[in-house]
């Protein structure tokens, strides 16, 4: 039975203005890196629309080799900032030892494998540098770049600086990170789940990543433990340091770095050993691919579009293929869909619509594994009246 939902609809008519909006000012955001862009490279949260993630809705396309520096033989140096993580008898603490483990055997996986299509890139033993450090001094409430660059020269103090590595600073649960007025997960104005950056230029520049806790749903998967999402963010911001170290190496045409293509779409999975992962561009595919996710993505649903005949109000419905356990609604004003915006992801498989213009819409099934092709158009329309 079809049931409308009037402050529903108002509601969403203006989330999908609001929506719309922050799409077209991400298409108009200067590309990460290169010709006076920021140095500093988002990995966004989920829905956020702040930096650049094709994953959330953008066109996709191959990587081009603009000539910079790679790491073809990378090492990851973890840098655990505050005292939690090294008492015994914190949650931080087994959080950590989980964090190790997974750098120690992330660098020789086929989730990794898939970079080294890039620059003669190869696998690794990125736990062979040199040690990770535990400094159990208190990092501040608000953890700014300029102190996470100052937390990577404090180690660099005493421990010798390779210029193969990456160190990646891991705040407790107690500290967020900010960039300018954006800020992680337990901060004012949530934009991201982590960065990269790196200080100085060319091939000998610092490398580094910040790393705060996912302490909110932005920067979550549902039913994922802590550590599995910080693995998640680990794989994101370690691939796209090794194939684009300072901004002048891999990314496509609109400046989206390899693991920018797919963060988010497909869904993030849990791989071999229950660690945490995305999928990862190809150009060898033309897609984003998993490797060890497992099983198959579902078949694609049958979209539906019913006009009211009455302004903006329609009905979509689709189908529900096997193994589906979330849908995306996409939407373009185009029929070639040459430009598109996210309109409904969840797990509904109707939805009452308000446009304020001819639309048109296809949808796709996703599960752990991936997302399905999409589904058939729809076409959702609006009228100056009741008809």
């Amino acid at each position: 039975m079809k049931v409308k939902h009037w402050k529903y609809l108002l509601a969403l008519t203006c989330s999908l203005l609001v929506h719309a909006g922050s799409v077209a000012a991400q298409q108009k955001a200067p590309a990460n890196g290169v010709s006076g862009k920021s140095r500093i490279v988002y990995m966004p949260a989920r829905g956020s629309g702040h930096g650049h993630s094709a994953g959330q809705g953008m066109a996709k396309s191959n990587l081009i080799n603009h000539g910079g520096p790679t790491i073809t033989s990378a090492k990851v140096v973890l840098i655990f900032w505050g005292p939690s993580f090294t008492n015994a008898a914190s949650p931080d603490y087994g959080y950590a030892q989980a964090i190790i483990n997974f750098r120690n055997q992330f660098g020789t996986t086929p989730e990794y494998n898939t970079i080294t299509q890039y620059s003669g890139i190869q696998l690794a033993n990125l736990g062979s540098g040199t040690a990770d450090w535990f400094d159990t001094s208190t990092p501040p409430a608000n953890v700014t770049d300029a102190a996470v660059q100052a937390e990577v020269n404090l180690y660099l103090a005493s421990h010798t600086f390779n210029a193969s590595t990456i160190y990646e600073v891991f705040l407790p649960s107690s500290s967020y990170s900010s960039s300018g007025t954006s800020t992680s997960c337990g901060g004012p104005s949530l934009a991201y789940c982590a960065y990269h950056s790196w200080i100085g230029s060319g091939s000998s520049a610092t490398k580094y990543s910040i790393q705060p806790y996912p302490s909110c749903s932005g920067c979550q998967v549902s039913g994922w433990t802590a550590e599995q999402n910080q693995e998640h963010f680990v794989t994101h911001e370690t691939r796209e340091t090794v194939t684009d170290s300072t901004g002048s190496a891999w990314y496509d045409s609109s400046g989206y770095e390899a693991d920018d293509l797919c963060a988010w779409s497909p869904p993030p999975f849990l791989g071999t050993g229950g660690y945490g992962y995305q999928f990862e561009w190809s150009n060898a595919a033309g897609a984003c691919i998993a490797s060890t996710s497992g099983g198959s993505v579902p078949t694609a649903p049958t979209l539906t579009v019913t006009p009211d005949a009455c302004y903006g109000y329609n009905w979509a419905e689709w189908t529900a293929p096997s193994g589906a356990t979330s849908y995306e609604l996409w939407a373009s004003p185009y029929s070639s869909f040459s430009y598109t915006y996210l309109y409904y992801s969840g797990s509904a498989t109707y939805l009452d619509l308000n446009v304020g213009a001819t639309t048109y819409l296809h949808v796709r099934a996703c599960n752990a594994n991936g997302c399905s092709a999409f589904s058939n158009t729809g076409i959702a329309r609006h009228y100056n009246a009741c008809l």
